[in-house]
């Protein structure tokens, strides 16, 4: 009976231990998607700050030379 009880409980653990990666898992997912969502929103952010930089930088050198 000892035998058999030890191998519910393992059964069981395993199947806790399972439904324990999962959740990770999914958690890992969710944070990857945000994490992908992040970067390529900041990266869309750093090129708008980029071409605004680099924008104003050509007007004015323009406007040094009478051009713009």
């Amino acid at each position: 009976m000892l035998f058999v009880s030890k191998n519910l409980h393992d059964f069981k653990a395993s199947q806790l231990l399972g439904w324990v990666a999962d959740r990770i898992d999914s958690v890992n997912q969710i944070m990857e998607k945000y994490l992908r969502y992040v970067y390529s929103a900041s990266i869309t952010h750093l090129n708008l700050i980029f071409f605004f930089f680099c924008g104003n930088l050509c007007k004015r050198t323009l406007r040094k030379v009478n051009l713009f």
